[in-house]
C-alpha cells in the first residue's frame, strides 16, 4: 500500500508539467546560436514559468527560473531601456524566488553572478558601479 502512495506523491502537478514545458524552451535557447531564436525561446519559457506559477505561485522552481530567464534577455537586450526594465524585472522575480518555500539560493547566486560579470562593467565610472551595486543590493534585500 505505500508503494501505491509513495508513486501518487510522485505524480507531476500541473505546475510541476508547466515548468517542465518551460525547461525545455530554456534548454533549446541555450543550445542555440541564433540571438532571435533564443530570445524567441527564452520568451516561451517565461511564458510557462509563468503559467506555473499562476497554479501555485510558490512553485520556487518556475520563480527561479522565471528570474534567470529574464537576466538572460537582458544579456541578449540591445536596447539598453528595455534592457534595464528585463533587470529590474529579473531582481523582483528572482526576490519573490527567495521569498517561496524550499528556496536553495540558486536563483540568488545566479544573480549575483549576473551582475558582478554583467551589470557592472556597464557602469561608466567606479562611483557609477558603486551607486548601482548598492541599489541592486538595496532593492533585493527589500
Amino acid at each position: 500500500m505505500w508503494l501505491i502512495a509513495a508513486a501518487v506523491a510522485q505524480e507531476p502537478t500541473r505546475a510541476d508539467r508547466a515548468f517542465a514545458e518551460g525547461l525545455d524552451f530554456h534548454r533549446q535557447a541555450e543550445s542555440s546560436s541564433a540571438p532571435d531564436i533564443a530570445t524567441n525561446l527564452i520568451q516561451k519559457a517565461i511564458a510557462s514559468y509563468r503559467a506555473a506559477t499562476e497554479i501555485d505561485a510558490d512553485h520556487y522552481p518556475s520563480q527561479s527560473m522565471w528570474g534567470i530567464a529574464l537576466s538572460q534577455l537582458a544579456e541578449l537586450e540591445t536596447n539598453r531601456v528595455q534592457r534595464t526594465r528585463l533587470v529590474a524585472e529579473a531582481r523582483d522575480r528572482i526576490r519573490i524566488a527567495a521569498a517561496c518555500p524550499g528556496s536553495d539560493g540558486r536563483a540568488q547566486t545566479h544573480w549575483a553572478t549576473f551582475l558582478m560579470n554583467r551589470e557592472l562593467p556597464l557602469a561608466t565610472t567606479p562611483a557609477d558601479r558603486g551607486a548601482k551595486l548598492d541599489r541592486k543590493s538595496t532593492r533585493l534585500n527589500s
